[in-house]
């Protein structure tokens, strides 16, 4: 099968979070079960790093043009984007869109069903109650004008959890809806940096136990929630640290920073700035606990990074992650500081469980959560649409 990947970012853009990771991640798989993949998405090598290059090159074994952004009338605006996909889409028997709010999947649309290609789109969380509240009025502009004719055309809207099922049957669209989680490659966390070369690094973590948070330092986060339940903790677990690792927005980590310094925290609290790679996954096997407090996810890859290394998770129930619960590899709590610290504090003080919890978390992933899986089942519901 023929599949044309469109989104508005992709690997290396990584200020982005999930979405770059997982646009691209999907085709890698599709391309080695056998299927034939091609990424069209949009560059920015100044606002995000990504490139900007209006020919075919390759990110991991993936073929992609980047295609160059003009003024920003709209979020991701960028008629040459609309032009390639109007030149290739014709070559494809489906195309797998990724985009809500943004001129991609409104333009990247309209060429598919002006030349009769099925295709998928996937909102990616952004129906969920947080979000839209944010920005409410240009949200609703957007929606009347451009995204309701993306999304209620389309072949089949793919949602990553049941929550996200019924956030999109309640934005009124009635058209075919299929769920199916993102993955990860299990492989990919398998080795990373030494305890010892990370405490060289960053000397604070000498000693210590680490609480960790991953991600974008963004309100939709929960930061601020999880740094007033870590006074809480520290209370009962003098050594505890918080580790918090991941690139600022908005310019919110001064907002944390003077939380921090407000509830006398600076000892326990470290910021590490992005990590990637194999510092990444350093920092994710030599955790005690992962802590996701976010208000709004659509699926946390960060979750399932945290369970691949055998770590256990403290996550909110705004993750929609139920199954991390389920699976015994976790607990589940409301966005509330004293939620989040009992959470927190029940783990630093039985090791026991906080082992059973990894090994739990590891085989969850193994089983429901590769790529692998993720793969099979988009390929299959594309043959269908497709016959």
């Amino acid at each position: 099968m023929r599949i044309l990947g469109i989104s508005a970012v992709f690997p290396p853009a990584w200020h982005y979070g999930g979405p770059p990771l997982t646009a691209h991640s999907l085709l890698k798989a599709l391309k080695r079960q056998g299927h034939t993949v091609f990424a069209i998405t949009t560059g920015d090598s100044e606002r995000d790093g990504s490139p900007v290059l209006d020919h075919e090159t390759e990110y991991d074994t993936v073929p992609v043009i980047y295609c160059s952004r003009g003024p920003q009338i709209i979020p991701f605006y960028s008629p040459r984007l609309k032009h390639e996909v109007a030149k290739r889409i014709s070559a494809f028997d489906i195309a797998i869109i990724r985009s809500s709010w943004t001129y991609v999947g409104p333009a990247a649309s309209a060429e598919c069903r002006r030349r009769h290609v099925p295709y998928l789109a996937y909102p990616e969380g952004t129906f969920d109650t947080w979000p839209l509240r944010q920005k409410r009025l240009k949200k609703f502009v957007f929606w009347h004008f451009f995204d309701h004719g993306y999304f209620s055309n389309a072949s089949a809207i793919v949602a990553l959890t049941k929550s996200e099922a019924e956030s999109i049957r309640q934005m009124g669209l009635r058209n075919r809806l299929e769920i199916i989680p993102n993955g990860i490659e299990v492989s990919d966390y398998a080795e990373g940096e030494s305890r010892d070369a990370l405490e060289r690094r960053f000397p604070k973590l000498i000693g210590r136990l680490w609480v960790l948070f991953i991600g974008r330092i963004h309100p939709k986060k929960g930061l601020a929630q999880l740094v007033l339940a870590f006074a809480q903790v520290i209370q009962h677990y003098h050594e505890a640290l918080l580790v918090i690792a991941g690139p600022d927005e908005r310019e919110h980590r001064r907002e944390i920073e003077v939380l921090v310094q407000q509830h006398g925290l600076s000892n326990h609290v470290l910021f590490t700035g992005p990590v990637l790679g194999k510092e990444k996954v350093g920092f994710l096997q030599n955790a005690d606990i992962f802590v996701l407090p976010s208000h709004s996810e659509g699926f946390p890859m960060a979750v399932l990074e945290a369970l691949a290394c055998g770590v256990p998770v403290v996550l909110t129930k705004g993750c929609h992650v139920p199954e991390v619960a389920e699976a015994g590899a976790g607990i589940e709590v409301d966005i509330d500081p004293c939620q989040i610290a009992i959470a927190i504090s029940s783990l630093l003080s039985d090791d026991t469980a906080r082992r059973q919890m990894g090994r739990n978390g590891r085989k969850l992933v193994c089983e429901r959560f590769t790529w692998e899986r993720v793969a099979r089942e988009t390929a299959a519901l594309c043959e269908e649409l497709c016959h």
